[in-house]
């Protein structure tokens, strides 16, 4: 998430007022205790503190969340909720710092009376490497509607230009590539050819893991790799086919 869009919500919301950090208001208190709940994952203490009629946003994403910032809304009784996850490592030694939500919390009678939810960006298959590639370049990448196994974590990352990203869990790692190419694919060497369902024509190997396909789409060539953990989870091709093929619009 880039500065320039925190900032303008903090200019929206934010009002000129200063929180002291020490605050020991119920206000504070409730939702000191509704950030630990959140950060623990403790559902009983959350729900005990916010009234019958309020649902609290559910979390998808299973990456652990690293702290979350109290700032001040415009609204009376209520303040704003700002919450990362943690770093995200890569081989490179940089770091990713992504946003899990941004929540408007009011607070009334020592209970929760309405979450509002500002931004949330803890959907797995919309994380920011394919955000930020798609406002830099203008070019609206391919995602995966169907994934062969249950998604835990998302990683990603955007050099110059090219954007690499996967999704993965114990057992298993999905992990897409997308550069820009502006011709044609020619025979590769070590893949053999296919059609997809839609007619796009793609090239596909084996690697020692699991399998890869290469395509060309919309000037982009996108490679997309299944792995998986040999004795836990064996991809197939045809996996990875479904994966390819529920990437296309319309598919």
């Amino acid at each position: 998430m880039k500065k320039a869009f925190i900032i303008f919500l903090l200019i929206i919301l934010a009002a000129p007022i200063s929180m002291k950090a020490k605050s020991t208001d119920s206000t504070q208190i409730v939702l000191r205790n509704f950030v630990m709940a959140i950060i623990k994952k403790d559902e009983r203490l959350a729900k005990r503190l916010v009234i019958p009629s309020v649902k609290i946003p559910e979390i998808r994403e299973n990456t652990p969340i690293q702290g979350v910032q109290t700032l001040p809304s415009h609204h009376k009784n209520a303040r704003i909720l700002l919450a990362h996850f943690e770093r995200e490592y890569f081989n490179n030694n940089t770091f990713a710092e992504r946003i899990a939500f941004i929540w408007e919390v009011y607070v009334e009678n020592n209970k929760i009376s309405r979450i509002k939810v500002i931004s949330d960006l803890s959907n797995p298959f919309m994380n920011e490497p394919i955000k930020e590639y798609q406002e830099k370049f203008n070019k609206q990448l391919l995602v995966p509607a169907y994934f062969p196994f249950k998604v835990t974590h998302v990683q990603g990352n955007v050099i110059y230009n090219e954007a690499i990203w996967f999704y993965r869990n114990k057992n298993g790692k999905l992990s897409i590539q997308a550069t820009p190419h502006s011709e044609k694919l020619g025979a590769l060497e070590e893949y053999h050819a296919l059609t997809l369902r839609n007619g796009q024509e793609a090239f596909m190997k084996d690697i020692p893991a699991g399998y890869q396909v290469t395509f060309l789409y919309d000037d982009i060539q996108y490679t997309v790799k299944l792995e998986g953990e040999r004795k836990l989870y064996q991809p197939l091709e045809k996996e990875l086919i479904d994966v390819v093929e529920s990437m296309f619009p319309n598919s």
